[in-house]
């Protein structure tokens, strides 16, 4: 993997002056001077001097004898001010945070410049001066808080207003910056949030994944900030996620360190316990260093940081679901449904060969199997190869249907090797610098778990992270400043499932010419309803970089602070994944259900009888690998207004989103009004990108996206502040979508399964799935092989970038002892929302029709398509009345036709770090809506999607990132115990080295539950999306322990299928049922041992889930299955960790 060229060009650059990111990751210091009288001081010298390096900058105020420093690094300073006539007076030890504007004001004392007035102590906490809102991580936090995957960004939960999901909260490894950035913030979508380190973007284009994750030791601090942060920020849905790294100081410092848990030190998994699987073996190891220090004293500094995670995981995995040695032979006769009784209820499979005209014409009607048995003659050559690939059960299984019936062992291997380098120079008191460079490297081994070729999660996988930035200062004049940065990111990723190339298709029982038009051959992706899945994932060959320039320059005019910026960023995407390759095949009761087909109950059909009989649906693919590129641009203006005790924010922000072109033009859209070439009167064509019809562009840019900001602040009192604030920003347009090409339909192209014309009567087995050929490539956009395709698309009509509406009111109070209170409304609406929708479904008019929806008519397409349902002499009435019959699903993502609204309560009381301790604690409470789930819904899986694209209004529901409650408290404390401390202050060195210098930090969390959404059997007829169930007009929440009632979370009974051609009647998400509240409580406690002056020890035992409390996973969500209402999985069991830290 080639990962040093980006290396070498940054350090290149980094002696080239270049524009960079207007995104502030500095703390301002201003105030106003003046005299005894309160008379404004002008021309007085303001000189501010970073304590621990010794760097001084310099100001003077102006004609409202106001000053400003405004690109200050995180640090302690000295501010001292000086002017003919007065004494000297000098402010010490004022604390500074990223995007802080603290406020220190003086009053002047008449006599001599020689003699000086020093004050020590705390800068006002309130923030007086801004109407953003946000929460500060200080770098004593970062450091001592207990991070399991030693990623910082995993913080941002400790704030106030942000949501942590629950895919964000399964499993925290440090592989890159997976399941990092799946938070929610002030009610904005996950991954629509903004993550800067050092002030330079690091999320990946395609899924708004930050690549890089800081480690503890190598961060200075970081801000979460929530709403309202001003016009300098942007291309956010949510929140943004401010990092600061170190740099080095003026007095070498370092750390070693050895973090290290075993399986010994960990509890066992809540259902692994239950079914009696033991804790297996498992070994994690981090270990690093960082050194920082003086280059040149006051001048050059450097710090450098590496460390090595080694993961080996082996033992007990979970349990699944497969058919038993008796269905494997088609004998079902002793299968049952979960329906609350011991016995249980027995399935009954119907023959689909058997499958005719109900009686007087309506509808179909099927026979059973004789004693619930498919002959062995009947089935399918490609199921009896691939059964032989299936394990059997090792366990007796649970309930009636005999579920997780095979337990597996899992063995892992991860490595992570991460290094970063920072160097910080000062040219002169004018002009400074810092360029960091960090490499991430990072190897996944997953080991089959089935023992067979089958094997659906065994995979080998690589991946690089380079990111680059380079920050620079110059001051014009006491009045007039810029920053600018220049920032890289690249990913490399490389992963090949573990199997790949060891079978052939047709070695399975399928066609030759199957195998030959597989890119990659591998066991195919089949799933079975009730069952668990098998086969190859895909495999991923991607490279990913972002170059960022962008330039703040700063003016201090009379009561005005003006800034104005320009932002400029370019993506590049360079994507393969071998999605189906080899086919996805999904087989559900349809084809062994009645004795009306149509009719889907519990009970009637099963997923594994219809895959033996040998008939499903699915799909093959041919993925072309594509190289894509897009830009971005914003530009804008702020202004701070002093007027005394008020101060006013108003800035406006422009920015451009630029169309994704792909190089070779492999890029289509549909033109919903354009007529297909040479087929007079049919309306609706893929459009090949690059032609007149269509320009490179995936979609249609607008040069409207104006994002006003707002904001006031107003001091009532010293330690009193009143905030209020108003703006806009626009969400990414790429990134976050369910697939990663979407608008790829053209080049990357599905030939379909067509195993029944009506989706009753059988045509094509699996063993001959595509008899009219696979569609490889298509020649032009007037390709007649693209008829019956299924697409894939962004909607280029939607011209309008997503946005956010967020406004919030907060009153700030501090009190003595470093405490600070606030009280927060925040609110946002989210408008122009993408939303993913299949929009060639039939009108629900048509529903009336019923069975005749089924019927076959002759089809105008005949002769002109070659592969799919329209290579038919008929189709069904169905396909005819879709809007675009010459095509089958076209589902969309990129459709402004979503919303959402957010209202939250946000309570926060903090105890700034003095007396040994601080502590943190955050509360919110607020409800978030929506109509469509977007991004999440592949990721979390909470809620179906639409059910019907023609009432987007009846989508409206509760949010599935909705928490209704939500309190978090962290702390850190050094325990009172030990010489100079409160108990034993004057005990000896010898009891002194027992009983001093221990510490202890943590975080609690409690949450409710996320809202449940439901999905059905069944079949609507008219192509819709989802289906979901009815309601039987009672609530499914039941009361009690969830531990108690885990077979049975819900009612099961509360809910109905619906009947055929039809729509259910349920919401999007349940009203009132929710997943199980989540608690967590980890706990660090620390011993420092001095060694000598300067070097010290730390030994450390951390505990994550100290009370081991589980999250239970979700439960079954589709009406029909054997699963409604399970929790079957659990995770977070109780994890021990220590480590050891040497410091000087």
């Amino acid at each position: 993997m080639r990962l040093l060229p980006l290396g070498a060009a940054c350090a290149l650059l980094a002696v080239i002056p270049a524009p960079a990111a207007a995104q502030n990751i500095f703390g301002t210091i201003l105030g106003t001077v003046r005299d005894a009288s309160g008379a404004i001081v002008i021309k007085a010298d303001v000189v501010a001097t970073a304590v621990e390096t010794g760097q001084a900058y310099r100001s003077q105020t102006n004609e409202s004898g106001y000053y400003e420093f405004s690109y200050l690094k995180p640090a302690r300073y000295t501010v001292r001010v000086s002017a003919t006539g007065f004494q000297t007076s000098e402010r010490t030890d004022i604390g500074l945070q990223v995007e802080d504007r603290v406020r220190v004001d003086f009053k002047l004392q008449l006599g001599e410049v020689t003699a000086s007035v020093s004050v020590s102590g705390e800068a006002p906490l309130i923030q007086s001066e801004s109407a953003s809102l946000g929460q500060v991580v200080t770098e004593r936090t970062v450091r001592e808080m207990p991070v399991l995957g030693r990623n910082v960004f995993e913080l941002a939960g400790l704030a106030a207003g942000v949501q942590v999901n629950p895919v964000a909260e399964k499993k925290v490894l440090a592989k890159g910056g997976f399941d990092t950035s799946d938070i929610a913030i002030n009610g904005g979508r996950i991954r629509t949030n903004e993550y800067l380190l050092d002030g330079v973007t690091v999320l990946l284009p395609e899924n708004n994944n930050p690549a890089i994750g800081p480690t503890p030791e190598g961060t200075q601090e970081f801000k979460v900030q929530t709403g309202n942060s001003g016009a300098q920020f942007g291309r956010t849905g949510g929140g943004v996620v401010n990092v600061v790294t170190k740099g080095g100081t003026n007095e070498f410092h370092g750390t070693g360190w050895w973090f290290f848990r075993n399986a010994r030190l960990a509890a066992n998994e809540f259902f692994s316990n239950a079914r009696g699987q033991a804790l297996g073996a498992a070994d994690y190891n981090y270990f690093g260093g960082t050194i920082g220090g003086p280059i040149k004293k006051n001048r050059t500094f450097f710090f450098a940081e590496y460390q090595q995670y080694r993961e080996r995981i082996a033992g007990a995995g979970g349990a699944l679901t497969f058919p038993t040695e008796e269905q494997r032979r088609g004998d079902f006769s002793a299968t049952r449904v979960n329906n609350n009784t011991a016995a249980g209820q027995p399935v009954v499979i119907y023959d689909p060969f058997t499958t005719r005209p109900g009686p007087g014409g309506a509808g179909f009607v099927r026979d059973v199997f004789p004693g619930n048995r498919i002959p062995a003659n009947r089935i399918d050559r490609v199921a009896s190869r691939v059964i032989t690939h299936i394990p059997l059960p090792n366990r007796p299984g649970e309930g009636p249907a005999r579920l997780f019936n095979f337990a597996y062992d899992n063995n892992e291997s991860n490595t992570n090797d991460q290094g970063s380098m920072r160097v910080d120079h000062r040219f002169s008191d004018r002009h400074s610098i810092f360029t960091r460079f960090t490499r991430s490297v990072t190897r996944i081994f997953s080991s089959p778990i089935l023992g067979t070729i089958a094997d659906p999660g065994a995979d080998s996988q690589v991946q690089g992270f380079l990111n680059g930035v380079i920050n620079g200062t110059y001051v014009f004049s006491p009045t007039r400043m810029i920053n600018y940065r220049y920032g890289a990111t690249r990913k490399l990723q490389d992963a090949t499932p573990y199997y790949f190339g060891q079978i052939k298709l047709n070695d399975l029982g399928f066609p030759s010419y199957v195998s030959a038009a597989s890119q990659l051959e591998a066991f195919p992706q089949m799933s079975f309803s009730g069952y668990d899945s098998i086969g190859t994932g895909p495999g991923t060959l991607r490279g990913n970089d972002i170059h960022t320039w962008v330039a703040d320059f700063t003016e201090i005019r009379g009561r005005h602070s003006l800034k104005f910026g320009a932002d400029t960023r370019v993506y590049n995407q360079t994507p393969f994944r071998s999605t189906a390759s080899s086919g996805i095949y999904t087989f559900n009761n349809s084809f062994t259900q009645g004795p009306d087909p149509l009719r889907a109950a519990r009970g009637a059909g099963d997923g594994f009888a219809s895959f033996l009989t040998g008939y499903g649906t699915g799909n093959i693919q041919y993925s072309p690998a594509f190289a894509i590129r897009n830009g971005f641009v914003a530009v804008y203006a702020h202004d701070d207004i002093r007027a005394g005790r008020l101060t006013i924010n108003v800035g406006l922000r422009w920015e451009w989103e630029q169309p994704r072109t792909e190089r070779y033009n492999r890029f289509g859209n549909f033109d919903f009004d354009r007529e297909f070439p040479g087929l007079r009167g049919v309306r609706g064509v893929l459009t090949q990108a690059g032609t007149e019809h269509y320009p490179r562009g995936q979609f249609e840019t607008s040069l409207r996206n104006f994002a006003p900001q707002f904001g006031l602040a107003y001091r009532l009192g010293a330690n009193t502040a009143l905030r209020a604030g108003y703006g806009i920003v626009f969400s990414p347009r790429i990134g976050y979508t369910a697939t990663r090409n979407y608008g790829a339909s053209g080049a990357e192209l599905q030939t379909q399964w067509v195993s029944s014309l009506d989706g009753v009567t059988p045509l094509s087995p699996i063993s001959d799935p595509y008899p009219n050929g696979i569609f490889v490539q298509s020649g032009s956009e007037a390709d007649r092989r693209l008829l019956g395709q299924a697409l894939t698309i962004t909607d280029r009509n939607s011209r309008n970038n997503t946005y956010s509406q967020q406004w919030s009111a907060s009153l700030q109070h501090s009190v003595r002892g470093n405490w600070i209170f606030e009280a927060a409304y925040s609110a946002s609406r989210g408008i122009r929302l993408p939303i993913a929708v299949q929009f060639n479904q039939v009108h629900p008019q048509f529903m009336s029709l019923g069975s005749q929806l089924n019927q076959q008519v002759p089809n105008p397409f005949f002769g002109l398509a070659s592969t799919g349902p329209l290579a038919n002499r008929t189709i069904t009435r169905a396909q005819s009345l879709r809007p675009y019959p010459h095509y089958l699903n076209i589902s969309t993502f990129i459709q402004n036709g979503a919303y959402s609204q957010y209202h939250g309560l946000h309570l926060t009381a903090e105890k700034r770090f003095s007396q040994g301790y601080n502590l943190l604690l955050a509360y919110t409470t607020g409800k978030t809506i929506d109509n469509g789930a977007g991004r999440i819904i592949d990721v979390v899986g909470l809620q179906p999607p639409i059910q019907n694209q023609y009432d987007l209004r009846a989508e409206k529901s509760l949010s599935q990132q909705d928490v209704a409650q939500r309190f978090v408290v962290s702390h850190t404390w050094d325990l009172p115990f030990g010489r100079g401390k409160a108990i034993g202050g004057g005990a000896s060195r010898l009891v002194d080295s027992f009983i001093g210098g221990w510490s202890a930090s943590g975080n609690m969390t409690f949450h409710s539950g996320y809202p449940v959404g439901l999905s059905s059997i069944g079949n609507s007829g008219v192509f819709s999306a989802v289906l979901r169930p009815n309601s039987v007009g009672r609530s499914a929440k039941l009361s009690g322990d969830p531990h108690d009632r885990l077979g049975r979370f819900f009612d099961p009974d509360a809910f109905t299928v619906p009947a055929p051609f039809t729509f259910g009647n349920v919401s999007r998400a349940l009203p009132d049922v929710r997943t199980p509240d989540r608690r967590n409580y980890n706990l660090a406690v620390s011993k420092k041992i001095a060694v000598t002056e300067r070097i010290s020890a730390l030994l450390r035992g951390e505990a994550y889930n100290l009370t081991n409390t589980p999250f239970f996973g979700l439960p079954g969500m589709q009406v029909g299955s054997n699963t409604l209402g399970v929790i079957s999985s659990a995770t977070n069991a109780r994890t021990v960790q220590i480590s050891g830290k040497v410091i000087f």
